[in-house]
């Protein structure tokens, strides 16, 4: 007998484990996160209905009286031996003695107890393994830089992808549960980025941890507020990241859809270590959703060191700096490089002036500016008398002083495509943004069909796309018309678009040049004190070098070939040397024009003002053309033409010092 039931024993038991790999390997095995669903979903069940059937057996061995009192005190002993069986391990203590020479039962009672401590150890180390892997990792880490993330979603994700691509050992960080509306599914794409998460909570609040990452997982509050999130507290002590944020170059990003809960993070942060010693320079990017309050935050977050950085982030003015990066104006319009001159007047049509419409006139503006040509634009919008009487209110100097015009039309209306007919002989881009995937796609194809009948003029149709990544090689790049897109969030969330560090660095040996012209230390400004339009225009100055090289023919080989500064000037020699301090003029007064600054008239100015600029209300005696400059600069005495040609001739240090490259 005892023979016959260790077989039965053995073959039933066989048979469990059998059952258990064929589930896994059938249902979980290809899954994400498939073992622990496997854990979850089958083991559990599996082992305390086990347990609760093996105990119930094993306590029904036991000699005596079996009453129907019995009976039911025999099962809750059984439940309450399986709850103990995943903590305290197996419980024989009052059955073994009568069970122990049944082969049968104590081959099962193993398997049932060496489930549950599978189960256990499961559990424990998803709780607390990853986290004491992810720590280790981080104290050893002996990176360069820093990139640290509040918060998780596709913005975050898709620059976090490409800061990894782009340089493998930097040291990438998300700080998890900062949004209620973070998608757990991310969770696994920032693992394979090759970043590290880790929480904002404490140990005890830690075992509520997300369903893909845990066996158990406990009530959720699902009426969390966001005032209750805006008023977490979250500091680098607390996540013990202060040192590394303190001791190496640091980026911190505040990417959430929810522009006062990252200004309010960023801020918590700002206070936190304003007052320490920082050893490097620590960069922060906030992202708002209403890119005409950017000043107005960047005036009331306070800055308590001159080390930190503040970049703000908004999805329009991004998508438009992706637009010229990827479009930019100068690789479109015919250049005589011998002059450093454009041919031909630069013709845009952007359709829907919401805000990336808005931003795409701006930065088109900024970037099409050149020697020998005019900028002119066409506005078309259902609604446009309100949102032209407010882009008028803010970019007074927009208006002013380039041709734009407005239409109030509805877009696929017969009258629309008259007007676009209308313009076609002269137009170069076509900006459609009028807030959705599909409408802006039919809209382009329909213009793209249209005017591939009415023209052979080459026309570039630029389509913002916002979700869609299925795009890449739908469009031919052949025909005289042709569709590109921009806007994606993996094509706008990118170190380049983002980040900018080249660039930026460029921006900062600029203004460190300018620095240099000034005899008197107290005159000079360090980077971080400077007002956020000199910021820029140092930032748009450095970005606008590749327009400079390519109005010249001339590449950053080509100029490294070049033995000094004075055979660099000799070599562009006084025509063209003259057109690229005119269309540096130009740049330089686009970027204010598009900031709200606005012509400070020589005939306004009291006459015993001694600064040429009026911060408050944002007026400039300079944005003027550059044959007026000459007045500006007698009633001010200084020179501000030679600022311009100070800026071509720097373009030979920037190049031979490695500041600027190709890319």
């Amino acid at each position: 007998m005892d023979h016959q039931e260790s077989v039965i024993g053995f073959y039933l038991g066989g048979g469990y484990i059998f059952l258990l790999l064929i589930l896994y390997f059938l249902f979980f095995s290809r899954r994400r996160s498939g073992f622990i669903q496997f854990v979850k979903y089958i083991m559990v069940p599996f082992t305390v209905i086990g347990g609760g059937i093996v105990y119930f057996i094993g306590y029904q061995f036991i000699p005596g009286e079996h009453s129907v009192n019995r009976i039911i005190t025999d099962v809750f002993l059984a439940l309450f031996s399986t709850a103990r069986l995943f903590i305290l391990g197996n419980d024989l203590v009052e059955i073994h003695h009568y069970v122990e020479d049944n082969h049968a039962f104590m081959f099962w009672f193993s398997i049932i107890g060496a489930s549950a401590a599978f189960i256990s150890a499961s559990i424990i180390l998803n709780l607390f393994g990853k986290r004491l892997i992810t720590r280790m990792r981080l104290y050893f880490d002996s990176s360069l830089e820093n990139y640290i993330f509040f918060g998780i979603n596709k913005a975050s994700l898709s620059l976090a992808q490409d800061l990894k691509k782009r340089k493998p050992d930097r040291l990438v960080i998300f700080i998890d549960k900062l949004d209620k509306d973070e998608d757990p599914e991310l969770y696994h794409k920032i693992k394979e980025s090759g970043a590290l998460i880790i929480s904002s909570e404490s140990i005890w609040e830690s075992i509520q941890v997300e369903k893909e990452e845990s066996i158990i997982k406990l009530h959720e509050d699902k009426n969390n507020s966001i005032g209750t999130e805006l008023h977490q507290q979250i500091n680098l002590r607390k996540l013990r990241l202060i040192r590394k944020v303190l001791n190496r170059q640091t980026h911190l990003f505040f990417l959430t859809e929810r522009e006062e809960s990252n200004v309010c993070m960023a801020r918590s942060i700002i206070n936190e270590i304003g007052t320490l010693k920082i050893k490097h320079s620590i960069n922060i990017h906030i992202r708002t959703t209403t890119g005409e309050l950017d000043d107005l935050l960047h005036e009331n977050l306070p800055i308590l060191s001159q080390q930190l950085v503040i970049n703000w982030i908004n999805r329009s003015e991004i998508a438009a700096r992706q637009l010229v990066c990827k479009y930019n104006p100068i690789d479109w319009v015919e250049k005589d490089a011998e002059k450093a001159l454009v041919k031909s007047d630069f013709n845009i049509l952007i359709l829907g002036f919401d805000q990336t419409g808005r931003s795409v006139l701006r930065k088109l503006v900024e970037y099409g500016q050149f020697p020998g040509s005019r900028f002119r634009a066409i506005i078309i919008d259902q609604d446009i008398q309100v949102k032209k009487g407010r882009f008028e209110n803010n970019y007074p100097g927009i208006l002013s002083n380039f041709e734009v015009s407005f239409h109030e039309l509805q877009i696929g209306k017969s009258d629309f495509f008259e007007l676009v007919k209308q313009y076609r002989g002269s137009l170069d881009y076509i900006v459609v943004c009028l807030g959705n995937d599909k409408t802006n796609l039919h809209t382009a194809v329909d213009l793209q069909q249209m005017l591939l009948k009415d023209t052979e003029k080459k026309i570039r149709i630029i389509t913002q796309i916002k979700d869609n990544e299925n795009y890449d090689n739908l469009f031919s790049t052949s025909k005289p018309v042709n569709i590109s897109i921009f806007g994606r969030e993996k094509d706008i969330f990118t170190e380049s678009i983002i980040v900018r560090g080249e660039i930026e660095r460029t921006a900062r040996q600029i203004h460190e040049y300018y620095n240099s012209l000034k005899p008197e230390e107290s005159k000079k400004q360090l980077w971080s004190g400077l007002s956020r339009i000199k910021q820029l225009s140092n930032i748009s100055a450095a970005d606008h070098i590749y327009t400079k090289l390519a109005l010249t023919g001339l590449t950053v080989n080509d100029i490294r070939q070049i033995t000094n500064e004075d055979e660099f000037v000799g070599y562009l020699g006084k025509e063209r040397m003259e057109n690229l301090a005119k269309g540096e003029h130009l740049r330089w007064n686009a970027l204010y024009f598009t900031n709200s600054w606005s012509t400070w008239a020589l005939n306004q100015i009291p006459e015993d003002e001694e600064s040429n600029k009026n911060d408050i209300r944002k007026l400039h005696a300079c944005l003027v053309s550059w044959d007026e400059l000459s007045k500006v600069k007698e009633r001010f005495k200084e020179d501000y033409y030679q600022y311009d040609y100070e800026n071509v001739i720097h373009i030979y240090d920037l190049i031979q010092k490695g500041i600027y490259t190709e890319n």
